[in-house]
């Protein structure tokens, strides 16, 4: 009789332990990057020779900081993985996806009359309470002159800007 007792005993925590455990492989979710975002950026490389572009016409559309570096401020909205970004203070929008492992990417024209730039972020963003910290990359194509040398964008890329991108949002 003990021996049922036990074997009962050991059916029972089997099945309830069981019915208790977490799934193993959760779904993932998406991370909520709705917010305002400070980066500051540094220059990796560039094509740009000074004939080409100055540094005025490279990065005319981002904020500067008082040491004088240029900075992306953004306010980012978000719809399921679809991303929308309205840089300051340029007003350009920007359109990208994010995806479950927080990697995100944005891109599209924020140039002028004189100058023609196409901008492409890849970046992570890596959560801490309500604040995302991103780390990433930002390549700015830049179109200063048309074939023939005049002054103005003609819609080819003239020159290529690769900056580190670096900041935080919530």
């Amino acid at each position: 009789m003990r021996t049922a007792r036990y074997s009962i005993v050991v059916v029972f925590l089997s099945i309830s332990s069981l019915a208790g455990c977490p799934d193993p492989d959760p779904e993932p979710v998406l991370p909520d990057l709705t917010g305002r975002y400070n980066l500051a950026t540094q220059q990796r490389d560039s094509s740009c020779l000074p004939e080409v572009a100055d540094p005025d016409q490279i990065f005319g559309f981002l904020e500067e900081s008082a040491g004088g570096i240029p900075v992306i401020a953004m306010d980012v909205e978000q719809e399921g993985d679809s991303l929308v970004a309205v840089l300051d203070p340029s007003g350009c929008e920007w359109s990208g996806v994010v995806d479950v492992a927080r990697a995100f990417s944005l891109s599209g024209p924020c140039g002028d009359a004189e100058v023609g730039r196409i901008g492409r972020i890849a970046a992570n963003a890596t959560g801490f309470g309500d604040t995302w910290e991103v780390d990433g990359t930002l390549t700015v194509e830049v179109d200063t002159q048309t074939l023939a040398g005049e002054p103005g964008p003609d819609g080819v890329t003239d020159c290529e800007v690769v900056l580190d991108l670096a900041g935080s949002g919530s």
